[in-house]
């Protein structure tokens, strides 16, 4: 038997208590996030689910580094459209739970279905900004979970220190964050690097650092009594495989690309153009989506 010492087990009642049957919401003041550029509910849901295909494995192997098992409690942060929380949940199982968080009411909803199809019932939904977490109780998580979530905030350090506290003693964080400037291809065109570089700098105008996954290790250790390990993922993928999910994020930034200045709508035609015209069938073409800075930091005891 897994024993909770009396303030976490107060907690972990509390919100065990809001699962009746069935998953539920648990939803604070409505929160906006300006410097999330990507569609969100049902519009972002296509292009997360082929980005789940792509980096599902290097995912499942971290938190199997992490020590994720049965009857663990785990926040999965920036939840998305919930691949990663439906994972999380058979894992732990009807022992264990799972507090899906994200910033969105759009993107919870689809989680929540995804759940409910999978018909599990160990997931209870949180709408909450990572920089705040207040409705989270403190050192209660065995794992927080949570991947391209750092490289969207404003505010990146705060919450990383916000999701550190919310681990018990011996808990660890799993997160997976990217380097940007490393997305590149074999592809003879220089289309997609100006694509590349043009979003980058949209980052920066909105206050987000697109390349965050390098910085990540030396944040983590100036974490209290953190002990850090880290390594380098590359997700390389054929550029037909990259296609479909290309055209959507091109469909859901170019405006925003646009109206920073950064480019013309011709440009954006003309890379819509050239995206449409790449071979799928060429397997010596590749891209590689960006090297993942994947880190696990596990909270020890203050000496």
């Amino acid at each position: 038997m897994r024993f909770i010492d009396p303030p976490r087990l107060i907690a972990y009642l509390f919100f065990r208590s809001l699962v009746i049957l069935s998953c539920v919401s648990v939803f604070g003041d409505k929160v906006e996030s300006n410097s999330y550029i990507l569609a969100t509910g049902e519009d972002g849901a296509k292009a997360l689910d082929l980005q789940q295909k792509f980096i599902a494995q290097g995912s499942y192997n971290l938190l199997q580094k992490a020590g994720l098992k049965a009857g663990m409690v785990v926040y999965d942060v920036g939840c998305g459209s919930g691949s990663m929380t439906v994972y999380l949940a058979q894992q732990v199982g009807p022992s264990g739970h799972v507090f899906a968080v994200d910033v969105s009411e759009e993107q919870l909803n689809v989680a929540r279905l995804n759940v409910n199809e999978a018909g599990l019932t160990n997931v209870t939904f949180i709408q909450a900004d990572a920089q705040k977490l207040d409705q989270l109780p403190i050192e209660l998580a065995d794992i927080v979970y949570f991947r391209y979530l750092l490289v969207h905030l404003l505010e990146p350090k705060v919450a990383l220190e916000n999701m550190y506290r919310r681990l018990k003693v011996g808990g660890k964080l799993a997160f997976q964050e990217p380097t940007w400037s490393t997305i590149h291809t074999n592809y003879p065109k220089e289309f997609l690097n100006q694509y590349r570089d043009s979003v980058i700098k949209l980052g920066a105008i909105n206050g987000v650092n697109y390349n965050i996954g390098q910085s990540t290790p030396e944040m983590s250790w100036k974490l209290p009594n953190s002990f850090v390990e880290n390594y380098e993922l590359e997700n390389k993928i054929t550029l037909g495989q990259y296609k479909e999910l290309a055209v959507i994020r091109l469909s859901e930034v170019g405006d925003k690309l646009i109206s920073a200045g950064l480019i013309t709508e011709e440009t954006l035609l003309n890379w819509k153009k050239e995206i449409e015209s790449v071979p799928v069938n060429e397997e010596r073409y590749f891209v590689n989506l960006g090297n993942l800075t994947c880190v696990l930091v596990e909270k020890r005891k203050d000496d």
